[in-house]
């Protein structure tokens, strides 16, 4: 749990640009689905 914790607050930045960009990549899928 201690590594956990370390490994986030080193690469927290990084955790939520992936999980922006995932989200951004799957809001425009499901847009474009709609027409």
């Amino acid at each position: 749990m201690n590594l956990l914790s370390a490994l986030l607050k080193r690469y927290w930045l990084q955790l939520v640009f992936i999980l922006l960009m995932a989200g951004a990549f799957i809001a425009g899928n499901v847009w474009s689905d709609r027409g």
